[in-house]
């Protein structure tokens, strides 16, 4: 057994979906349920034996190896094995095409592909698989943005080809190795190809012309995986170049580690603006998408133990509170038939279960703990302060600023204010849309509550890369600047939540109001 099996069972299962649609749209739902299932238990099973994930196939010109370079190839895979589950659960209520499910399930093994690769060859044809299965999901939904997300990644491929072809012209092969023996400037000239390639996929600014058109027009169940896991790609490859390939030169100079730095909060702050310009809450939680990856780009050009582990917090948190928001946004769109925010509101009572998930979303999304979106913004800030950034810094405050903003104007567009006449009759959303956003609520707190479980996992990538470790327990994280204790944060928060709900119910109320009768009631 091998990783290759993991990605023959999604690759052959894409196949039966499609073809048990040519028969059924039940028996399809129905084996691509089955497929996904299969892939995601056989992933987790395999993770307990790291033996199971090598594979390696000689074929002349190059070896095709597969297996992970360290946790990080787990953690990103487990991101992808299961928010690709979830779109698919979702897709049942959205009913696409059979060509859509079977694309999406192929995306889920090409993304694996990519994870596990040891050599530029695979990479790169996983890479343009990636590319192409996403493609023709983003074209179910939205021929023209599906078009330019092609365009785009084209561009950014080709850049990757570049690069290899100049890194295989000095080393004389494929192996994804460290290039110490490559001229200086050669790597740097390399490793930048690369990043910006990788940058097309993460949609880092400049690169995210694709981004608005090709998020808000693909189907409602496959944006969430394509902001919460395909984006991820990018970001492994980011963390690939930095600290594998290019480990040396990358963390040995300041001027290059400084620059992705400040690409990554420029990123974070103009893409946090333009979210609180967008009248769309598809747009609107595509520009927050692209500004949550700047923090993630900032945290790991830092090149520290605090810095990483905070990118690794960040991209898990995204992956999580963004994917969420994605569902309930679907959720609406699938009961309202638009994501207009000038024609929505008012929903809270007809979609309680979209309304909590919204609100916990971007509770996370803003930072607040107990949440997973607290740890990395918070080490974020700790590394900024303590590596005296006194321009970046207040680049980073200040895109968290506009992370306020915008999600207040996400919650209240949609659940607060009046209710459209025309709303009267909507209800709560397909349970194909509310359990991925119950599911998502529990890592959503769990990893705020108890971070111990993933710095575990971050402080084993950093000894794999001999940077150092960050003390920590289950529900603490320790840092050079002090400790954060999750466990007695979410146990006042919650008492004190308890405690609110209680005096709520037993408080004497003088007039109870219906939801309408709001008269100065934001002043």
């Amino acid at each position: 057994m091998n990783i290759f099996i993991t990605i023959a069972i999604f690759w052959l299962g894409a196949v039966l979906t499609y073809l048990a649609g040519k028969i059924s749209a039940i028996l399809r739902n129905i084996i691509a349920f089955i497929v996904v299932a299969a892939g995601l238990s056989y992933f987790a099973f395999a993770a307990l034996n790291p033996y199971y994930y090598i594979f390696s196939l000689n074929l002349g010109f190059f070896t095709l190896n597969l297996y992970p370079f360290s946790q990080i190839s787990y953690l990103i895979g487990f991101i992808a094995v299961i928010l690709g589950f979830l779109a698919i659960i979702a897709g049942f209520a959205d009913r696409r095409s059979d060509f859509y499910y079977a694309t999406s399930i192929f995306l889920i093994g090409a993304i694996i592909a990519f994870l596990f690769s040891h050599d530029f060859i695979t990479l790169f044809l996983s890479f343009e698989l990636i590319t192409l299965s996403s493609f023709f999901s983003i074209w179910d939904g939205d021929k023209q943005g599906a078009f330019k997300y092609l365009v785009w990644n084209i561009f950014g491929a080709y850049l990757i080809l570049l690069g290899i072809m100049i890194f295989y012209s000095y080393a004389h092969n494929f192996t994804i190795t460290n290039v110490n023996d490559l001229p200086q400037g050669t790597q740097i000239a390399v490793f930048l190809l690369l990043f910006f390639g990788f940058a097309v996929k993460a949609a880092l600014m400049p690169f995210h012309i694709w981004v608005p058109q090709a998020y808000k027009g693909s189907p409602n169940s496959f944006t969430p995986f394509l902001s919460g896991a395909v984006s991820k790609v990018g970001v492994y490859g980011y963390f690939l170049l930095m600290f594998y390939v290019f480990g040396s030169i990358f963390l040995g100079s300041k001027t290059l580690q400084i620059s992705l730095a400040y690409l990554g909060g420029i990123t974070a702050l103009f893409a946090g603006i333009y979210a609180t310009m967008k009248d769309d809450a598809k747009e609107l939680l595509a520009y927050s998408s692209i500004s949550q990856i700047g923090y993630v780009v900032a945290a790991f050009s830092l090149g520290t133990a605090l810095s990483i582990s905070a990118g690794i917090f960040q991209f898990l948190g995204h992956a999580i509170f963004e994917t969420l928001l994605f569902f309930t946004v679907a959720a609406v769109a699938y009961r309202a038939k638009t994501t207009n925010l000038n024609e929505l509101g008012g929903l809270i009572k007809k979609m309680p279960v979209s309304f909590i998930g919204l609100l916990f979303g971007i509770i996370a999304l803003s930072g607040i703990p107990p949440t997973a979106g607290f740890p990395g913004k918070w080490m974020l800030y700790e590394s900024l302060i303590i590596q005296k950034r006194i321009i970046l810094a207040p680049i980073i405050f200040t895109a968290s600023i506009t992370a306020f903003l915008y999600s207040f104007k996400l919650i209240y567009s949609i659940f607060l204010g009046p209710l459209p006449k025309k709303f009267d009759d909507v209800k709560e959303a397909s349970s194909a849309f509310t359990i991925p956003i119950l599911i998502l609520l529990v890592p959503l707190f769990l990893f705020g509550i108890l971070p111990g479980l993933i710095q575990k996992i971050s402080n084993a990538i950093l000894t794999d890369l001999n940077i150092g470790t960050m003390q920590s327990g289950l529900s603490y994280l320790v840092t050079p600047l002090g400790k954060f204790d999750a466990g007695i944060v979410g146990i006042i928060m919650g008492s004190a939540f308890v405690l609110s709900l209680i005096i709520y119910f037993i408080a004497k109320r003088t007039k109870k109001v219906g939801q309408f009768d709001n008269y100065t009631a934001s002043e």
